[in-house]
C-alpha cells in the first residue's frame, strides 16, 4: 500500500464519516474567520475592544468639562489624508499573520481546563466541542480504529488459518492518512494549508505532553491472532509481560489496543519495540476451569484410573510446580517418588469411588475422600511432615479433581534490557509558520498536501563488508518496468538457464537450498506426503469458469539456516504450449499468450521478480534488491525463509498427454489419470570459485475438474 493510497484513504474515511466531516468544516470556518478578522484589524492598526473601553473614561470626562463651559474657539477641519487600500489577505505577510493567529487559536480552543483537551475531561469542559471530536477521530485512527481490513492485510496469504503474526506500524503511513483526512473543508487554500498545519502542530503538542508522568501512548508494532481458540473463548486472558519495569506511579499500560476483528481474528498494539518484550501468554479464561474425575473412566469393565497430584501443608517449593511429576529429593530415600507410584490406587480401590450404574454415575464423596487423604499422608514422595492433614475436606478433594487450566506462551529469543518511551509527532505540525514566504508575494507557500516519505533504514540490503544499508534501487534488465508496481509480461527471447560441464559445482558440493510448490490462490499450499504421493486436491483446474491467481510458493529448507552460501537469482522455467515442439515434447502448464496484470511478490520485498518470455517458457527471475553490479543477499538469516510471489490470472494450457499419477484420497494411495507439468527452478549462487548454479525440478499436477476420477 502506497503513500498516496493513505492519503486517498483518509480523505475517503473523512468524507464518509458526517460528524467529523461537519466538525472539521465548523472549526476551520471558525479559525479562519477569526484570523482574517483579526489580520486585518492589526494592518489596519484599529484598537482592540479593550483599549475602546479603557479610553470611555477619560472621553466622558472631557464632554462633562466641556458643558460646563470650558470650551475653546471653533478651528476649521482638515482634511485627512487618503485611506490606504486595504492589503489582500493572499499577500505573504498577511498569511503570516494569519498562520500566528491560527496557531494561537487552535491552541486555545483545545484548552479543557487548565491544560490541552486529553479526552478525559480531567480539568474542565473543553473550550470547543468540535475540537473534541477532530481529537478523537486523529486518536483513533493512530489506532487503527476504522481503517479497512484489506489495507492492513493486503493479501490473504499473509495471515493464514491457524497463525500468529507480529508488525510494524509504518508512521509515515499514518501520517499521510491524517493529512488526508485534515485536508476536507479547505475550500479556500490553494498553496499552504495553515490551518491544517496549525491543528497538527497542536496535536503534536498533546502528543508530547505527559499526563501523570506518562505521554500518550502510540502504537507502534502489534501481532495479529488468528485462530479457532478466539472463537471458541471469546474472553481469552492475555497477558503483556515487558522486561523493563517503569517507575512506581507512572506504569504505562502493557498494552495499547485489543480489537476484534472477527469471530477468530483479534489484533493486539504495543507502543514499545518487540525488544522489550518479555513474552504474551494466551490463557484459558478462569470462569472455563472444570473438575475432572480421573484419566481414564469407562462402565463395562467398571475401570477408573486416577492420578493425584502433590499438595503441600508446609515448605511448598518456591513459584510454580508441577503437581504431577514431582523430582525425587535429594538425600531422602524412604519417600521416594517410586514409592509414590507404585501405590497409587489400583483399580480395585478406585473404582469404589464411583457409582457405575447407568442410571445413577454418581462419585462416592466420602470414600474417595478419605482414601485421597489417607494416600497423602502415607505416600507423599518427600519429606515426613510436609503433608500433614489428617482429615479429609473439601479444599483436599477440589484441588485432586481440578482441571489443568492451559496456556499458551510466547517468548522471544533477543531481549533488549534499556528501558524506551517514545513520542509520536505526526509530520508537518512542527513549525507551520517556517514555510511561509515573507519577502516576496509572488512566490506561494510550500504546499503540505503530500509529506515526504522517509524511508526505513532497516529495508536497505545490507553489505556483508561494511554492515552499513546499500541503496533499494534494483537493477532493471532492459525493458522492464518499474517494480513497484506489478511487473507485466515483456517478450525478450533469453534462452532459459542450464547447468553446464564449465559450471559443475566442484568440490563446494552445493546442494539446493530452497523448495518450491505451486498451488491456486484459492486452494492454499498443498499436503506433502513422505511416500510422494499428491493430495486428491492438489491440482491445477484447467476447466475453471473463472481465471485464478498461481502461487509459487519459494520457502528455504531448514537445513540452510547455518549456510555460508551467497544467493544471487532464483530463475524458474515455466513451460507454455511452445514446449510442445521439443523432443520430446512438454506437459504445458500455461497458454502461450499470457497478457495478465503480472507477477508480484507477495511479502519478502527484499526480492525483484522480472517475467520473461521464450520460445518454450514463461521465465520468472527473482533478484535481491541491490544498488551494487554484483548484487547477492546471504541466506543464513530469516531475510530468505521464503520468496513467495504470486502470478496473476494465468490461463492454464489444456490437458495434451495424461499419466498415471499417484493420488492419496481419504488415506488411500492410487494411481489416477493427471497431467503433469514439470518445473525447473535454477538457484544461482556467488561461491569463490565463480557463480554456480543449481537446478532442481518440480512438478505440477493438471486435471480437468469437471472430469471425475474412474470409480468416484
Amino acid at each position: 500500500m502506497s503513500y498516496s493510497s493513505a492519503w486517498e484513504l483518509g480523505k475517503m474515511l473523512a468524507i464518509s464519516d458526517g460528524v467529523f466531516n461537519a466538525a472539521l468544516m465548523r472549526f476551520r470556518s471558525e479559525v479562519r474567520n477569526f484570523a482574517e478578522s483579526l489580520a486585518r484589524k492589526q494592518a489596519a492598526n484599529m484598537p482592540d475592544a479593550a483599549k475602546v473601553v479603557r479610553e470611555i473614561v477619560p472621553g466622558v470626562g472631557q464632554i462633562a468639562s466641556k458643558s460646563n463651559g470650558n470650551v475653546v474657539e471653533p478651528a476649521r477641519m482638515t482634511g485627512g489624508s487618503q485611506a490606504p487600500v486595504p492589503p489582500r489577505l493572499d499577500a505573504a505577510h498577511m498569511v503570516q499573520k494569519m498562520t500566528t493567529i491560527a496557531q494561537d487559536r487552535v491552541a486555545h480552543l483545545a484548552i479543557a481546563g487548565n491544560s490541552i483537551y486529553d479526552g478525559l475531561y480531567k480539568d474542565g469542559k473543553p473550550n470547543s466541542t468540535d475540537w473534541t471530536i477532530i481529537h478523537n477521530w486523529v486518536y483513533n485512527k493512530m489506532y487503527l480504529l476504522d481503517i479497512p481490513a484489506h489495507y492492513l492485510i493486503p493479501d490473504p496469504t499473509f495471515l493464514p488459518i491457524e497463525s500468529l503474526r507480529f508488525f510494524h506500524i509504518d508512521d509515515t503511513w499514518i501520517d499521510c492518512l491524517l493529512d488526508g483526512a485534515l485536508s476536507v473543508a479547505n475550500h479556500l487554500d490553494r498553496d499552504s494549508d495553515w490551518i491544517r498545519q496549525a491543528i497538527k502542530a497542536t496535536l503534536n503538542v498533546y502528543l508530547s505532553t505527559p499526563s501523570d508522568g506518562i505521554v500518550p501512548q502510540i502504537p507502534s508494532c502489534g501481532f495479529i491472532l488468528r485462530s479457532e481458540v478466539v472463537k471458541v473463548m471469546p474472553d481469552m486472558k492475555i497477558t503483556i509481560e515487558w522486561s523493563n519495569k517503569d517507575a512506581v506511579g507512572h506504569e504505562r499500560h502493557e498494552i495499547c489496543r485489543y480489537t476484534r476483528m472477527d469471530d477468530q481474528t483479534i489484533m493486539g498494539l504495543f507502543d514499545r519495540p518487540f525488544e522489550e518484550l518479555e513474552g504474551i501468554t494466551l490463557a484459558q479464561p478462569p470462569h472455563q476451569q472444570n473438575f475432572c474425575l480421573g484419566t481414564n473412566l469407562q462402565i463395562n469393565p467398571p475401570t477408573l484410573n486416577v492420578d493425584l497430584k502433590h499438595l503441600f501443608t508446609q515448605n511448598a517449593p518456591d513459584g510454580s510446580w508441577d503437581p504431577r511429576d514431582q523430582e525425587d529429593p535429594p538425600g531422602d530415600t524412604e519417600h521416594r517418588l517410586a514409592n509414590w507410584i507404585s501405590n497409587l490406587p489400583k483399580e480395585s480401590e478406585s473404582h469404589k469411588w464411583y457409582n457405575f450404574d447407568p442410571e445413577s454415575r454418581m462419585m462416592n464423596v466420602s470414600i474417595m475422600a478419605g482414601a485421597i487423604n489417607t494416600f497423602l499422608n502415607k505416600y507423599q514422595p518427600l519429606k515426613p511432615g510436609i503433608y500433614s492433614d489428617s482429615v479429609a475436606n473439601a479444599c483436599e478433594l477440589a484441588l485432586q479433581l481440578n482441571n489443568p487450566s492451559y496456556y499458551f506462551f510466547i517468548r522471544p529469543q533477543v531481549q533488549n534490557m534499556q528501558n524506551t518511551v517514545r513520542v509520536r509527532n505526526i509530520f508537518g505540525g512542527d513549525n507551520p509558520i517556517a514555510d511561509i514566504p515573507v519577502e516576496d508575494d509572488s512566490q506561494g507557500a510550500k504546499s503540505d498536501d503530500a509529506p515526504d516519505p522517509v524511508p526505513d533504514p532497516s529495508s536497505g540490503v545490507l553489505d556483508p563488508a561494511q554492515g552499513s544499508p546499500q541503496s533499494t534501487i534494483p537493477t532493471m534488465p532492459t525493458g522492464t518496468k518499474s517494480p513497484s508496481q506489478p511487473t507485466r509480461m515483456t517478450t525478450i527471447e533469453l534462452p532459459p538457464v542450464v547447468a553446464s560441464p564449465q559450471n559443475q559445482l566442484g568440490p563446494l558440493n552445493l546442494s539446493s537450498q530452497f523448495t518450491l510448490s505451486i498451488f491456486p490462490d484459492y486452494k492454499g499450499p498443498p499436503i506433502p506426503f513422505k511416500d510422494s504421493a499428491f493430495d486428491s486436491d492438489d491440482f491445477c483446474p484447467t476447466a475453471h469458469p473463472f481465471l485464478y491467481d498461481l502461487v509459487f510458493s519459494i520457502r528455504k529448507s531448514p537445513k540452510a539456516r547455518g549456510s555460508q552460501f551467497l544467493l544471487k537469482e532464483i530463475l524458474i522455467n515455466i513451460p507454455h504450449e511452445g514446449a510442445l515442439t521439443q523432443k520430446p515434447p512438454e506437459e504445458p502448464l500455461l497458454l502461450s499468450d499470457y497478457d495478465g496484470p503480472g507477477a508480484r511478490m507477495l511479502s519478502n520485498q527484499r526480492f525483484v521478480i522480472f517475467l520473461n518470455r521464450t520460445s518454450k517458457y514463461i521465465t520468472a527471475r527473482l533478484i535481491p534488491r541491490s544498488g551494487l553490479d554484483n548484487l547477492f543477499i546471504p541466506i543464513n538469516d530469516t531475510r530468505t525463509n521464503e520468496v513467495t510471489f504470486r502470478l496473476a490470472e494465468p490461463y492454464i494450457a489444456p490437458i495434451e498427454k495424461e499419466i498415471g499419477v499417484m493420488v492419496r484420497t481419504n488415506g488411500i494411495v492410487k494411481k489416477r489419470p493427471r497431467a503433469q507439468a514439470s518445473i525447473m527452478m535454477y538457484e544461482k549462487y556467488q561461491t569463490t570459485a565463480g557463480d554456480k548454479i543449481v537446478p532442481t525440478q518440480w512438478f505440477v499436477i493438471k486435471k480437468d475438474n469437471l472430469k471425475k476420477d474412474p470409480g468416484d
